[in-house]
C-alpha cells in the first residue's frame, strides 16, 4: 500500500472573510435597527409637530375671531358713538328749521284731542293757534290750526280767512283735512251734542267732494282707496243721489275710468291683470293623468282647457267671500280716525322727513349697542311698509281684490269688496275670457298611442273597440315574428348520424349485420335530432307568444287607463257651467247698490 499524502488547504483568508461579512451583516442589522428608531422618533417628532401646528391653527383662529369681534365690537362702539353725536346734531338742526312746524302738528292733535274732551277753553285755543301763524308763514298745517280753534270759537271770519291761506298753501292735503275733521264731529261730541240737521255732516261731504276733485285717475296714493271704503259703507255719512240714482261717489269714479279709458291702456291693463290673476290659480292636472300624459298627444291642450275650469270654483269662492264679507263700520270709523292722526303728524316736505329718518335711524343704532347694519335693515323695511306710492286708480282697485299682493295684502275685507263692485265689469269680462280661451282646443276626441299602435276614442266609450284593434296590431308582429322560427337539428346530432352511416357503409365491408346496425343507428339518431328541432321550434313559439301576450295585456292595461282618465275629464267638462261667473257678478252689484 502506497503513502497517501494529503495536503491542507489554506482556508483561514476564507474564513476571515467570511466572519468579516457576518460582523457586516450585524453591524448593518444594528445600523438598519438604528434607523428604524430613528424613523420611529422621526415619526414621533412629525406627530408633535403636527399637534403643535394644529395647536397653533387654533390658536390663530381663536385668534382671528377673537380679533374679528375686537373690530366688530370697535366698530359698533364708534358707530354707538357717533350715533349719540348724530342724535344731538339732527335734533338740533330739526329745531332749527321745522320746531315751528313740530310745534303746529303737537297744537292740532292737542285741539283735537281737547275737543273731544272738552277740558281746554275756546279762549286759550284761538290764543295759541294765532301765535303759531305767525311763526309758521309758510306751512300748510298753521292756517288749519287757526281755522279750527276759529270755527270751535264760532268767529266765521276768521275761520274763513284762515281757511283761504290753507288752501292757498295746500289745498289737497287742506280739504282731506276738514273732511276728516267732520267726519269726527258728525255724529255727535263727547257732550253727546247730536248733529239733527245734519250741518256737520253735509260739511264732511263738501270736503270730501272737493278732495275728489282734485284727484288724477292716473296717479293716485293707496290711501285713497280706505276713504272710498269708508264713503261707500256710510262711515261719512248718507250722501244723497242725483237725478240718475247715482253719488257723488258713483260719479267722480264714473269720471276716473273714463279718465284712463281714453288713455287708452284701461280695458287692455285690466284684461292682463285678470288673465294673470285667475292664471295664478291654475294647476297642472298631469299627476291627476299620469296615464293620458304618457299616450295622448293631445294632454297639453286637454291640461290648459280643464285647469281653468278646476281654478273656477276656487275662484268663484274668492269672489262670493268678497261678497259676504262683513263691514265693521266701527273698525273702518277708527281707520279715518288713525289716517286724520296720520295726516296731521306728516312731516313737512322731503328735507324734513329725512331728517326725521336719519334721527330714527341713529336712535335704533344706540338701542342696538352700534349695529349699524339691524338698524338700517329696520328702516328699511320701515319705509317700505309706511311707502304710498302714486298708482292709477284702477291698478289699486285690483290690487286691492288681489290677496296675493303684499301692497294691498293688509287691506281690509270691505275694501276688497268696494274694489270689487267698481270692477266687476273688468273682472267679469276677464272671467269669460278665461273659461272660453282654450275651451276652443279641447279636443272632441282623443289619440292613445301605444307603441308604434294608434287608437282613437271620442267619448270613452270605445274600449272593446280599441282592444281588438291594439290586439289585431300586436298579433301581425306575433304572426310575423312565428313564421321565422325556423329550428335546426343539433350538429352534434347531425355528426352522429354521419358517422353512423359512414359505419354502415363501411360495414357492407366487413358484416350485413354491422352495416345494418350502423344505418339503423343513424336513422335513430337522425329522428332524434329531429324531435330536438321541433322541440326547440315549439320552446321559441312559446317564448314569443308568452312575449306577445304579456305586451297585449300590458297594452290593454294603458288603454283601459286612458279611457278611465278621459272619461274623468269628459265628465268635468260636461258639469262644468260657466254661468255662475254672471251670477256673482250681478250679487256683488246688487251688494255694492
Amino acid at each position: 500500500m502506497s503513502d497517501v499524502q494529503v495536503s491542507y488547504a489554506d482556508l483561514s483568508n476564507l474564513t476571515n472573510a467570511i466572519n468579516r461579512t457576518a460582523n457586516a451583516v450585524a453591524n448593518l442589522q444594528v445600523q438598519t435597527t438604528q434607523i428604524g428608531n430613528n424613523i420611529v422618533t422621526v415619526n414621533n417628532n412629525v406627530a408633535l409637530v403636527d399637534r403643535k401646528v394644529n395647536q397653533v391653527d387654533n390658536q390663530l383662529a381663536d385668534l382671528r375671531q377673537r380679533f374679528i369681534l375686537m373690530v366688530k365690537e370697535q366698530r359698533k362702539s364708534a358707530a354707538l358713538q357717533r350715533a349719540l353725536t348724530e342724535v344731538i346734531r339732527i335734533r338740533q338742526e330739526l329745531e332749527q328749521k321745522f320746531g315751528n312746524q313740530q310745534l303746529v302738528r303737537n297744537t292740532m292733535l292737542g285741539i283735537l284731542q281737547a275737543t273731544d274732551l272738552s277740558i281746554v277753553r275756546n279762549e286759550t285755543i284761538a290764543n295759541v293757534s294765532e301765535e303759531l301763524m305767525i311763526s309758521t308763514p309758510k306751512y300748510w298745517l298753521a292756517p288749519c290750526v287757526v281755522a279750527l280753534s276759529a270755527w270751535i270759537a264760532d268767529k266765521k271770519d276768521l275761520a274763513n280767512k284762515a281757511l283761504e291761506e290753507a288752501l292757498r298753501r295746500d289745498a289737497e292735503r287742506t280739504c282731506l283735512l276738514f273732511a276728516l275733521i267732520c267726519r269726527r264731529a258728525s255724529e255727535t261730541d263727547k257732550n253727546n251734542n247730536p248733529d239733527p240737521k245734519g250741518i256737520r255732516n253735509q260739511a264732511c261731504l263738501t270736503w270730501l267732494k272737493a278732495y275728489f276733485q282734485m284727484q288724477k285717475a292716473t296717479a293716485m296714493r293707496r290711501s285713497i282707496l280706505t276713504y272710498i271704503n269708508a264713503y261707500v259703507n256710510g262711515v261719512f255719512g248718507e250722501d244723497k243721489k242725483d237725478a240718475n240714482g247715482k253719488t257723488m261717489l258713483d260719479n267722480y269714479i264714473a269720471d276716473w275710468m273714463n279718465e284712463l279709458a281714453e288713455n287708452g291702456t284701461l280695458a287692455a291693463d285690466q284684461a292682463a291683470y285678470w288673465a294673470n290673476f285667475y292664471e295664478r290659480r291654475c294647476k297642472d292636472i298631469h299627476e291627476q293623468y299620469p296615464t293620458l300624459v304618457k299616450v295622448c298627444p293631445e294632454f297639453e291642450a286637454i291640461n290648459a282647457y280643464v285647469r281653468r275650469v278646476n281654478a273656477c270654483d276656487g275662484i268663484i269662492a274668492h269672489f262670493e267671500r268678497l261678497a259676504s264679507a262683513p263691514v265693521d263700520r266701527g273698525d273702518l270709523a277708527e281707520k279715518i280716525d288713525a289716517e286724520l292722526m296720520n295726516l296731521v303728524s306728516l312731516y313737512d316736505g322731503k328735507e324734513e322727513e329725512d331728517l326725521r329718518d336719519e334721527e330714527e335711524l341713529m336712535l335704533k343704532i344706540k338701542e342696538t349697542k352700534g349695529d349699524e347694519a339691524y338698524a338700517q335693515a329696520y328702516m328699511k323695511f320701515k319705509k317700505a311698509l309706511k311707502a304710498d306710492p302714486e298708482i292709477d286708480f284702477a291698478k289699486q282697485l285690483a290690487q286691492a281684490i288681489d290677496e296675493d299682493n303684499a301692497a294691498t295684502a293688509k287691506n281690509m275685507a270691505s275694501a276688497r269688496k268696494v274694489s270689487f263692485i267698481f270692477l266687476s265689469q273688468y273682472i267679469g269680462t276677464a272671467f269669460q275670457k278665461f273659461i272660453t280661451d282654450k275651451k276652443g282646443d279641447f279636443p272632441e276626441l282623443i289619440n292613445i298611442k301605444v307603441e308604434d299602435w294608434r287608437g282613437v276614442s271620442k267619448d270613452a266609450s270605445e274600449k272593446a273597440t280599441l282592444e281588438k284593434s291594439y290586439t289585431d296590431h300586436v298579433n301581425t308582429f306575433r304572426e310575423k315574428e312565428l313564421s321565422n322560427v325556423k329550428g335546426k337539428i343539433p350538429k352534434n346530432f347531425i355528426l352522429i348520424a354521419v358517422v353512423a352511416a359512414i359505419v354502415g357503409l363501411i360495414g357492407f365491408a366487413i358484416h350485413v349485420a354491422v352495416a345494418l346496425i350502423g344505418l339503423a343507428a343513424a336513422v335513430v339518431v337522425f329522428i332524434i335530432g329531429l324531435n330536438k328541432k321541433k322541440q326547440v321550434e315549439q320552446a321559441q313559439k312559446d317564448a314569443i307568444n308568452a312575449k306577445y301576450d304579456d305586451r297585449i295585456n300590458k297594452g290593454k292595461a294603458v288603454i283601459n287607463k286612458a279611457l278611465a282618465e278621459w272619461a274623468a275629464i269628459l265628465k268635468i267638462v260636461h258639469n262644468f257651467d260657466p254661468k255662475d261667473v254672471s251670477t256673482i257678478e250681478v250679487k256683488m252689484l246688487k251688494e255694492g247698490k
